[in-house]
């Protein structure tokens, strides 16, 4: 049995412990490094685009920090994940509209800094394909 220290235990029992959600799983294994396991968690989120778009920043963000062949494989990992929202975008514009233009597809060197890379303008004709901006 352990000794109780009273009303930090009370206070502790009576603070809500919200279950983690998959997004937050993902990002762990993206922080982590775990990229199997970041895609396994990242097929059941609420908001695949996004958590795509946050690991690739984050990823990106952490490159531009490093040297040598751990910043390649961030970059790597940040063009991996940016390759995810792309093919969400890619089969909502296919399934609405089969028939125009889809997103591009054809990306940049995945070794190009985040700031010399088109990024989020790759995204842009999904989004015009979807009716947005309005």
């Amino acid at each position: 049995m352990r000794a109780s220290s009273g009303a930090g235990d009370r206070l502790l029992e009576s603070v809500p412990h919200p279950k983690p959600n998959w997004m937050d799983l993902m990002m762990w294994a993206v922080v982590a490094g775990q990229i199997d396991i970041a895609k396994l968690l990242w097929a059941r989120t609420s908001e695949p685009l996004r958590a795509a778009l946050i690991a690739s920043l984050f990823a990106q963000s952490k490159a531009d920090t490093k040297e040598g062949v751990e910043k390649l494989q961030l970059e790597e990992q940040a063009y991996l994940y940016e390759n995810w929202a792309i093919g969400i975008l890619d089969a909502a514009a296919k399934k609405s509209k089969p028939d125009e233009a889809r997103a591009e597809t054809r990306l940049p060197n995945p070794r190009a800094s985040l700031h010399h890379r088109p990024g989020l303008a790759r995204l842009l004709p999904a989004c015009v394909c979807f009716g947005w901006p309005p």
